[in-house]
């Protein structure tokens, strides 16, 4: 066996030995029944060199093992919270863009409603014109009952009821 098959393969060690004593001991009589084998040197600690270059080679590529995997979930990390901004972004720009629509929709509605109010208007005011103005409003039509009672012929139709008289 080579020097590095007995540091590493203790159980073919172990079975070398156990078939060399065997037959001597067979012919003193004696039996191995177990045996362990818990350390093996040499004179020139080559044994121990061998090992010290294994495990450093082991603590090695652990630490590159450990620097990869930190670097990667520090990546992962980088890559969603990029994901994350880009999706806020989004939201924030289709947010804005569904407000502008709902301000042009109540923009709309707004004129619409006061389109038909003031077509409302108009038309109480035409239907108002035959019932002697009962459709300006409470206070114009006031108005136009003391300006009767006082013999006054009150402000042109069509023009206002305020104070001026539409001037």
């Amino acid at each position: 066996m080579t020097s590095e098959e007995i540091n590493h393969d203790r159980q073919k060690l172990s079975e070398t030995l156990r078939n060399e004593v065997a037959d001597d001991l067979g012919r003193l009589g004696l039996q191995v029944d177990t045996f362990k084998i818990q350390h093996v040197t040499d004179e020139v600690r080559y044994l121990d060199s061998i090992s010290r270059v294994r495990i450093a080679e082991v603590l090695r590529d652990a630490e590159i093992a450990e620097s990869n995997a930190t670097r990667e979930a520090e990546q992962a990390i980088a890559a969603a919270m990029t994901r994350g901004q880009v999706a806020t972004e989004r939201a924030g720009a289709a947010i804005a863009e569904k407000e502008a629509q709902l301000a042009l929709v109540r923009a709309e509605f707004e004129s619409r409603a006061r389109s038909e109010e003031e077509r409302t208007l108009a038309a109480a005011r035409e239907a108002g014109d035959g019932r002697g103005e009962a459709a300006d409003g409470e206070k114009g039509s006031r108005g136009a009952a003391a300006r009767d009672r006082a013999g006054h012929p009150g402000p042109a139709r069509g023009r206002g009821a305020g104070p001026e008289g539409g001037r």
